[in-house]
């Protein structure tokens, strides 16, 4: 695709099918150009005020942040490294590339190359900026994934310590906790996390996952089915099954 991101191309395209008939790919079309007339609506004020301030590196920030929202990552990750190139300290622009490139590589191989890359960034964001809680989170986030649990634990501390009140990152903290067997202090956490955010339904499941292990399989059962149904997975799907036939 020479210009992906063309919706009078798509809707071209999609006016075309239509005519000849072709009526699932002409309505796919037509979806694909309506979302980027839709996502366009959004962007042009962010371009806007790119072109007033175009030395300004949260300019090219903000836009790249957007952009990123809508999976146009190629002209993100360009509008990070111009930020960058404006001035050299911008570390929530470091931050913005780390978090691109932990979203690529199709295999594992590859996954694993854009891993290295992302640390790096999220490295220099936080000697940039040590108290940046989102960048401890997602470093801890890329720990976690990485299995590398004990370092995941005091990024995700940091965060929590720096910004107490963010449901999620307080989720995170516990669901590390339950990984490195501290069940106890986890209980506590995630319940702080579920006052926090009540559609925090990771920590339910954690919750329950805690529970089973106890062999509380009521209370594994309760946390489990206060997730809503269209949020319930196929592996917690099954995990519920099996403690309803157990309780049998």
């Amino acid at each position: 695709e020479s210009f992906p991101y063309e919706g009078s191309i798509y809707n071209a395209l999609g006016q075309i099918n239509m005519r000849l008939e072709n009526i699932p790919t002409g309505r796919a079309f037509l979806e694909r150009a309506r979302t980027l007339e839709e996502e366009d609506t959004q962007l042009q004020p962010l371009r806007d005020t790119l072109r007033q301030y175009p030395n300004h590196p949260q300019a090219f920030y903000n836009l790249a942040t957007m952009y990123a929202r809508f999976g146009r990552l190629r002209i993100s990750a360009e509008h990070f490294s111009q930020a960058i190139s404006l001035d050299t300290t911008y570390s929530p622009a470091y931050l913005g590339l780390g978090n691109l490139f932990q979203r690529l590589g199709s295999t594992p191989e590859t996954r694993t190359e854009y891993a290295k890359r992302a640390l790096a960034y999220y490295s220099k964001a936080l000697a940039l900026n040590p108290a940046s809680a989102e960048t401890h989170n997602n470093l801890g986030l890329m720990l976690l994934n990485a299995e590398n649990t004990g370092k995941a634990l005091s990024h995700f501390e940091q965060a929590v310590n720096l910004q107490p009140n963010t449901g999620f990152y307080v989720a995170n903290l516990g669901f590390v906790q339950y990984k490195l067997g501290k069940h106890g202090i986890a209980i506590e956490t995630l319940n702080r996390a579920l006052m926090l955010d009540s559609t925090l339904y990771a920590a339910h499941e954690t919750l329950g996952d805690i529970a089973l292990y106890k062999k509380d399989i009521e209370v594994a059962l309760e946390h489990w089915q206060a997730i809503p149904e269209n949020n319930i997975r196929g592996n917690l799907r099954k995990k519920i099954e099996n403690a309803q036939q157990t309780n049998r």
